[in-house]
């Protein structure tokens, strides 16, 4: 059965052994957590998958596709609250007044900053707000590439 391999952001940096170039024809998955959570955390709550994506890891690799396949588990860009737990991380806070993300420019870029240095990927799975930035980012990017990310996301239009 073909291994998935797993690197988590912890507090600020990925995990070691992370290869940014991807030599490795892997199928890489990003995977965006929710709201006051962290990659690790989300690993947690994802680790079920991991069976299901070696059986398709598998498929994929005796039709001649990807050799195995990595999941990326990044932490937001900001801390999600005051307390004392350093590991917790949103991507954005909702401004029900003004109808607008706060901080989504900064999520954006972080996004951004991770497809390029860790592209390419295959696919997204996000939690809640995870899964609100993967379509976020999935519709600029239709829209014009890393254009629309780099001159949309400050445009409350």
């Amino acid at each position: 059965m073909e291994q998935v391999e797993i690197y988590i952001e912890r507090l600020h940096k990925p995990q070691t052994g992370f290869r940014p170039d991807n030599k490795t024809n892997k199928a890489r998955i990003l995977m965006l957590h929710g709201h006051g959570q962290s990659g690790w955390f989300f690993y947690h709550k994802t680790k079920f998958l991991i069976k299901t994506l070696q059986m398709m890891a598998s498929e994929r690799n005796k039709k001649g596709f990807a050799n195995g396949i990595e999941l990326f588990y990044p932490n937001g860009p900001l801390q999600a609250s005051q307390n004392l737990d350093p590991d917790v991380w949103a991507w954005g806070r909702g401004d029900v007044e003004g109808g607008l993300i706060d901080g989504l420019s900064e999520t954006l870029k972080k996004i951004m900053d991770i497809l390029h240095t860790y592209g390419p990927f295959v696919g997204v799975i996000g939690f809640s707000t995870g899964a609100a930035i993967a379509a976020i980012t999935a519709s600029l990017l239709e829209r014009g590439g890393d254009h629309a990310l780099n001159t949309q996301v400050n445009s409350p239009s």
